[in-house]
């Protein structure tokens, strides 16, 4: 006769015990990838609503090479009028090593009901670019627009220029630093406005944030601008001057990405200059949190702030 041997049982209080552990690990990774994980879960959102929006919406241009560089495109957003409208170029961020133009028509579904048109550009990033060739690449690309956009409905004398994060950065170095335009036989005098959405304007002052504040090594910042000896040239805070574009600035102050305090140093060195400017801190925004959120709003603040002062820009040369 057979005897079956009895199945052994896994102790209750062993078995509680590994999962409380398991679950408990869950949570400190999570806890401490918090930023990451949020950003990752607004980048998903985003994503899916620029996708209906970017293959449904029948105002766009889109892939406009406006230099020889495989990722040097743009999309153009049209009103439904005919007029000819202000323009708003957005220059996306990503630490100058992630992003693509094809994740922010959510900016551009915000702002056309104001008959404005869009603009949103590509660039080449990091490491196959650094950050001066990129800034390059901006320059090149508010050429283009200048040239051209009256072919699509925009206003060539009412543009205004700017970004978020790293295109905050980029945009900064082209309005502010008049070697990336001049060496295009354009101008900054060209640009209506310039807006800077939660830029680091001063790569040193990034670069103490980043190692004594969030004990990172920074080894990204001393590659995008190819060592400390760049910091000040690749800063727009550097370039500072009485007869800059009209400027606006926006920063959250909660942001622990890039500190609040680097827009209040440019919008200090800009005051002590007369050089026109605002400077707007929205309460309890973070980084990311401060463009993404505002696109799942109804009537957002920042698409608001943005509106304005692409309509209020009185025209150039």
């Amino acid at each position: 006769m057979n005897v079956s041997t009895p199945r052994r049982r896994f102790p209750m209080p062993l078995l509680v015990t590994i999962l409380a552990v398991v679950l408990g690990g869950i949570a400190i990774v999570a806890f401490i990838y918090r930023d990451d994980i949020s950003y990752t879960l607004r980048l998903l959102n985003a994503k899916f609503v620029a996708d209906q929006f970017y293959g449904s919406y029948q105002g766009i241009t889109k892939n406009i090479a406006y230099g020889s560089a495989p990722r040097a495109k743009l999309d153009i957003y049209q009103p439904t009028s005919e007029d000819s409208h202000p323009v708003l170029i957005f220059v996306h961020g990503g630490g100058w090593e992630t992003g693509d133009k094809e994740l922010y028509p959510p900016v551009a579904q915000k702002v056309l009901p104001e008959n404005i048109v869009v603009v949103i550009p590509s660039y080449t990033l990091h490491p196959q670019a650094n950050a001066f060739q990129q800034a390059e690449e901006i320059a090149r690309m508010f050429a283009w627009t200048r040239e051209n956009i009256a072919q699509y409905g925009g206003d060539p004398k009412r543009i205004v220029l700017g970004g978020h994060s790293a295109g905050a950065h980029l945009t900064g170095l082209v309005a502010l630093d008049p070697t990336y335009l001049s060496a295009l036989h354009h101008s900054p005098q060209e640009i209506c406005g310039w807006y800077g959405i939660a830029g680091p304007y001063s790569i040193e002052a990034q670069l103490k944030y980043e190692t004594n504040v969030k004990k990172n090594d920074a080894k990204l910042l001393f590659q995008v601008f190819g060592g400390q000896e760049n910091f000040a040239r690749g800063s727009p805070l550097t370039f500072v001057h009485t007869n800059t574009p009209p400027i606006l600035l926006i920063h959250g102050d909660a942001d622990e990405t890039v500190p609040l305090s680097t827009s209040e140093s440019l919008q200090n060195a800009l005051r002590a200059q007369n050089a026109p400017s605002e400077f707007k801190i929205y309460a309890g925004a973070g980084h990311a949190g401060l463009l993404f959120d505002a696109l799942a709003q109804e009537k957002p603040r920042l698409v608001q702030d943005l509106v304005a002062f692409a309509k209020n820009c009185a025209p150039v040369k």
